[in-house]
């Protein structure tokens, strides 16, 4: 299971998305082990950011269809539940 974002993932934000999470990142002091602010979204960072600003967040996995994979939100649809929470993560820091 994939387990953060990709680096090619943070670089394809709008600048201005990224400066918006990057002050997300930075407040909760999210940094690496080289003591660095850490650009990449972990599954805990990106439900930790949701939770903190949607009303509702609803994860489910199906396994027995077809379309096998996340949805979060009843919107959000991938095979991994890290790009699903990433595509929601992206849709909430665009409104804050």
């Amino acid at each position: 299971m994939k387990q953060q974002i990709t680096m090619d993932q943070w670089k394809a934000l709008p600048e201005e998305t990224r400066k918006k999470l990057l002050l997300w990142i930075q407040h909760r002091r999210a940094y690496n082990k080289n003591g660095h602010y850490h650009p990449t979204m972990s599954i805990g960072a990106m439900l930790e950011l949701l939770y903190q600003n949607v009303t509702v967040l609803v994860a489910s996995e199906e396994r027995e269809s077809p379309n096998q994979g996340w949805t979060v939100n009843n919107t959000y649809v991938s095979k991994e539940l890290c790009d699903a929470l990433w595509e929601a993560v992206q849709d909430v820091v665009i409104k804050l």
